[in-house]
């Protein structure tokens, strides 16, 4: 009789899994259980019998007892089974049952029933143990186990959160008056907040209820947060009203949280906010899928031109009286729109009012510098490298290419003054003409005929010092500038700049350092630097002296010294460099330290002094008063100096310390540099590239170096790694040696090397101009950190051979001295510095570069072209710009007392396709920018993203440009060049196609195309998720429940009985601190699973936040079914 097999259904998928772990587990079994053994028909007739006898069909006055008590409950169950859960429940009345069982059978063999390894019952007339033969009949039973219950539970525990965020957002600019923001919501309001920027202190209203006054946020970029409270909130439309005169605002949003049990749904309206006043809205709206159809209400009052413009067409232009509503249908619409151009993106949208007489009351004078190169490349064409055509403003081909490009620069500055001068009686503008230097210049002035006369006055010639020009601006607006005055700077050139304003090169003659990590030079003028390790910058350390220090050597971090003109000896004490007494008044031109309490320094005249642990003496003069440029010491037995005497190159060996030298080498070129290698190597290095090797025992002989340059310095770590630098003729250049042979290792433009450091693992060399190489494993690099090679401040520019003005570098000093400049000006007198880029510079990789950074660090606006035309519409948007920026607030005042009006009920209303939400708990995230260009977002695992938007406090710019991991999603260039005429989104969506896990943002701002200005640092991200908040148990024999602690990622926690009703003593964890709880629990392990789906960064923080109410926990309890677990029967008889 086959066995009755009973069958449980349960709606999870952790019970599935058990089900199938169990059938394999007895598939895989069941040749084991089933192989042949010698049974009688006893036993397998007992097994079956029990199997198939139901316990109510069982004549046992004791079985019905426990049927009767309670003891029993499933009496369909067959004896078998019932045997299985007393045997788990209570053994006694399980072996009480058995053996009643088989007293009724009638055989005279041994029989024994077990469950398990526990004998349940026996009738035998022997001792199983003294058993000579057993023969078995098995079967198991699922869901039977001893010490395990026979009814098992799965719980489901999930986050049902009522909890949603509302934002209404505030335009790119929205002004100026009384401001009313419009925003719907159904439920219950829990708490209400509003961040702006404001021009002006203002007054709260929500549905005409007052909230309270509130101060203007600290600028145009920088938003204040401000408590609303919910009081005056209700279900529908709710309007949010800030009343000042005047007041604008520059980009924000009221961001209301409540409770609502609607679902998420991306929005079909764009709200207009309601203006009174001076109606001037730059805003934007996003369709969030494909647009089917398009309806606008506009509901104002005003007696001037009122327009509407989406992206770059103009949807209304109406002249009206009163108050009127006008409606744009969907077929108007669609005749003046491409819809698709309209889908899946941010639209600019411009709403305000045409022909208003603007007045000057809140304009503020400014200064402006007006800067003009006139270098000798300003004689050229526009659209070449050609000389150009002398023009008057007057000629009709003045735009033409072969125009001079001083010639078109004459009639821009001339417009250009003319424009500031006539927007404000009290506006002054200064001219700087610069070419080698910037020391030709006008102060700030009114006078309109002075500066036009000296524009006309200016001649092309020379080098390019825009650092110079810059510096020049700086000395007139710090020295006549007002405090109350806005001040500007208008740097413009038509080439690489190629003069430094330092007072010198800063040549740099000396290198030494003990390791890697510390490192000095030293150099003309007294100059003394320190690389910093972390930053790779060579900052300036303070000089004791002005002389040239032509060579450093540093024993170790806290001894060492530097010599050079007049004698000239510094101490390095691990801080600072100090004097010491030089005993000679010659020039010293190297230094050798070879313990704390020797050191030897050699110069002109053959002199030679020596440190003795605590002061300098003379200790010999070399015959011949030779020069000596190079000396190293081994030991006291080998020390080398080399040099040159009348005009030929000389190599001296002392043997006793230096305290006498002889002659060993003469040639017909002098030897700048000595190093010995070990005890049987050295070279020499010299003119011409010579290199001669000196072995033990043997003379100096010449080998081949890899270069025909003058070589001045040369150092090593070990036999098989030396380098030797120096240059001529424009060139720095290196060789090395690799235990063989020499060859050439750095070749290129610039000023020669004159020393070398050779470290564990790199190599420093150092040069004329500031120049600085670092070498690793592989390959130099040009290092242009070093400040005093291009932190200059002077008007009069300095020529060095390293400064290259080729397109192709990707660095220079006059470069970088041009961009401190700027960052100077901005920083220590608030000037705004625009640079313009004039002809061909516009396709000059690097000039580019350059005027781009001089206007970030500005904080202005870069411009280039060759097309005079588009040159002279940047100089005009420049010069209006200036007089925007000027006034009192973010826009002119009126003529007139203007009470237009724009109603809030106006509204933008659209159909498209829509994407079905999936059912799930929604997340709501705010993040900052990282800083005021890029923010990153990192997602989790198992979220969908609904929305993502960025929030751009561009202040009085535009913002231009939005991309996701360098794919644009939005560009107001595409709308054309004349950003004024376009509106301005605060809030730019980002289509949730382009977002992945690891996300970079981008976002810039401006005032035309070819803008590159920085964004706010507070910008931000804004971002909905959609997860699935659910935890599931598998089925285990327990189910309680626990008094759960949980940490929230916002700081707070919480403390509550899950489930509900739970009121025993169990403690659940989960904290920062620690995870702890049962997982034979059932309630206890969904719960923590869902905890944990909701732990997005996985620091034990659960990241929604969420109340009692909002957790719910269902439990199942599951009989009946195959469990993990099983128990064994088995009948056996014996003899």
């Amino acid at each position: 009789m086959e066995l009755n097999k009973k069958r449980g259904v349960f709606f999870s998928l952790d019970a599935i899994i058990a089900l199938g772990i169990i059938l394999l587990t007895i598939l895989l079994a069941y040749p084991f259980l089933n192989e042949p053994k010698p049974e009688t028909e006893l036993q397998s007739d007992i097994i079956q019998s029990l199997s198939s006898l139901k316990i109510y069909e069982l004549d046992s006055a004791y079985a019905q007892g426990l049927i009767a008590d309670g003891s029993l409950i499933e009496t369909n169950k067959s004896v078998l089974e019932a045997l299985g859960e007393l045997y788990v429940k209570n053994v006694t009345q399980a072996k009480l049952l058995a053996e009643e069982v088989l007293n009724e059978l009638e055989t005279k063999e041994n029989i024994g029933l077990w469950y398990g390894n526990t004998l349940l019952a026996s009738k035998n007339s022997s001792a199983y143990e003294n058993a000579q033969k057993v023969e078995t009949a098995r079967q198991i039973i699922s869901g039977i186990q001893e010490g395990e219950s026979v009814t098992g539970f799965s719980a489901r525990a999930f986050l049902q959160s009522k909890r949603q965020t509302k934002y209404a957002y505030i335009g790119g600019y929205v002004g100026e008056g009384n401001l009313t923001i419009p925003l719907e919501f159904n439920g219950v309001a829990l708490g209400a907040t509003l961040e702006a920027t404001t021009s002006t202190n203002f007054d709260v209203y929500i549905n005409d209820n007052f909230v309270g006054s509130y101060q203007k946020s600290p600028s145009q970029t920088e938003p204040q947060n401000y408590t609303l409270g919910v009081t005056f909130f209700q279900n529908g439309t709710n309007n949010i009203t800030l009343r000042a005169a005047n007041l604008s605002v520059a980009g924000g949003f009221v961001k209301l949280v409540y409770l609502s049990s609607v679902q998420y749904k991306q929005p079909v309206r764009y709200h207009f906010p309601g203006i009174e006043g001076v109606v001037n809205l730059y805003d934007g709206f996003y369709v969030p899928g494909t647009l089917t159809e398009l309806a606008i209400s506009l509901h104002y009052d005003s007696a001037y031109t009122s327009f509407l413009t989406i992206g770059n067409t103009t949807v209304l232009s109406n002249t009206t009286t009163g108050e009127t509503t006008v409606i744009l249908t969907n077929s108007e619409l669609n005749a003046l729109l491409d819809y698709d151009s309209l889908s899946n993106r941010s639209i600019p949208i411009r709403f305000g009012l045409e022909n208003l007489s603007l007045i000057g009351e809140g304009i503020k004078d400014i200064d402006v510098v007006l800067i003009t190169d006139v270098s000798g490349s300003m004689a050229w064409r526009m659209d070449n490298d050609n000389n150009g055509i002398t023009r008057s403003c007057t000629d009709p081909l003045i735009n033409d290419p072969s125009t001079r490009r001083i010639s078109l620069a004459k009639c821009l500055d001339r417009d250009f003054v003319a424009t500031i001068l006539n927007s404000s009686v009290g506006s002054r503008v200064a001219l700087v003409s610069f070419s080698d230097d910037a020391n030709n210049y006008v102060s700030l002035t009114h006078n309109q005929t002075l500066l036009n006369n000296t524009i006309f006055s200016y001649s092309t010639g020379g080098a390019t010092c825009l650092s110079c020009a810059i510096n020049r601006a700086y000395q007139i607006l710090e020295a006549e500038g007002a405090a109350n005055r806005t001040k500007f700077i208008i740097a413009m050139t038509d080439g690489v700049t190629n003069r430094r304003s330092t007072e010198s090169c800063n040549d740099l003659y000396g290198s030494s350092g003990p390791t890697n990590a510390y490192i000095q030079g030293s150099g003309l003028n007294g100059l003394l630097l320190k690389r910093n390790e972390t930053t790779k910058i060579w900052a300036a350390l303070p000089p004791p002296a002005s002389n040239t220090l032509n060579d450093i050597d540093l024993l170790n971090e806290t001894l060492g010294f530097a010599v050079g003109a007049n004698g000239k000896i510094l101490k390095w004490n691990g801080n600072v460099w100090s004097n010491e007494t030089s005993p000679i008044t010659s020039t010293l031109y190297r230094v050798d330290v070879y313990n704390g309490t020797y050191a030897l320094a050699v110069g002109a005249s053959g002199r030679v002094v020596r440190w003795n642990g605590a002061s300098w003496s003379t200790l010999a003069t070399i015959s011949n008063a030779p020069t000596i440029y190079g000396i190293n010491m081994y030991n006291h037995t080998l020390i080398f100096a080399s040099g040159a005497r009348s005009g030929s190159g000389r190599i001296f060996r002392s043997s006793n310390g230096g305290q006498s030298w002889s002659e060993i080498e003469s040639s017909t070129t002098e030897y700048r540099a000595v190093k010995i290698i070990n005890a049987t190597r050295a070279f020499a290095v010299g003119s011409g590239g010579r290199i001669m090797q000196w072995s033990s025992g043997s003379t100096w002989s010449q080998v081949s170096s890899g270069t025909s340059e003058n070589l001045y310095g040369i150092d090593s770590y070990n036999r098989t790694r030396v380098f030797a630098v120096g240059g001529n003729n424009g060139k720095s250049v290196a060789v090395s040696y690799n235990g063989a042979s020499w060859s050439s290792s750095l070749n290129t433009g610039g000023d020669s090397l004159r020393d070398v450091a050779v470290l564990d693992n790199a190599v420093r060399a150092v040069g004329e101009g500031s120049t600085i190489y670092e070498r690793n494993a592989t390959a130099w690099t040009k290092i242009y950190t070093v400040p005093p090679a291009y932190g200059g401040i002077s008007t009069s520019g300095v020529s060095c051979t390293a400064d290259s003005d080729s397109c192709t570098e990707i660095n220079s000093f006059p470069g970088l001295n041009a961009n401190y400049s700027s960052c100077r000006a901005r920083e220590l007198i608030n000037a705004t510095i625009y640079s313009v880029g004039f002809g061909p510079i516009a396709t000059c990789g690097f000039a580019n570069q350059l005027l781009q950074s001089i206007a970030l660090c500005g904080n202005g606006t870069f411009y280039a072209s060759s097309d005079a035309e588009e040159l002279r519409e940047f100089y005009e948007s420049i010069a209006q710009d200036l007089i925007r920026l000027s006034y009192s607030e973010q826009t002119a005042k009126t003529e007139g007392n203007i009470s237009a009006r724009l109603y809030p009920d106006s509204y933008l209303e659209f159909n498209y396709t829509e994407t079905p939400t999936p059912y799930g708990l929604l997340l709501s995230y705010e993040k900052l920018f990282d800083n005021s260009t890029s923010a990153t977002l990192s997602l989790p695992g198992n979220v969908t993203v609904l929305d993502l938007k960025a929030l751009s406090y561009s202040g009085a710019r535009w913002t231009s440009q939005l991309a996701i991991n360098q794919q644009i999603v939005y560009s107001l260039a595409s709308y054309g060049t004349d950003f004024t005429k376009r509106g301005d989104p605060f809030q730019i969506h980002i289509p949730t196609e382009y977002v992945g896990p690891q996300n970079n943002i981008t976002l810039v701002t401006g005032l035309s195309p070819t803008n590159t200005s920085e964004g706010s640092p507070h910008n931000k991200l804004v971002y909905t998720l959609l997860k699935n908040a659910s935890g599931y148990s598998p089925i285990v024999s327990v189910s309680e429940g626990c008094t759960w602690t949980i940490d929230f990622d916002s700081g707070a926690n919480l403390t509550t009985h899950i489930p509900g009703n739970y009121s025993e003593s169990s403690m659940c964890t989960y904290q920062a601190t620690g995870i702890s709880y049962n997982n034979n629990d059932a309630a206890q392990e969904a719960v923590y699973r869902l905890f944990d789906s909701l732990d997005l960064n996985k620091d034990n923080r659960v990241d929604v936040e969420f109340t009692e109410d909002d957790l719910e926990i269902t439990l199942t309890e599951v009989t009946g079914i195959p469990f993990t677990w099983s128990t064994e029967v088995q009948v056996r008889a014996w003899r």
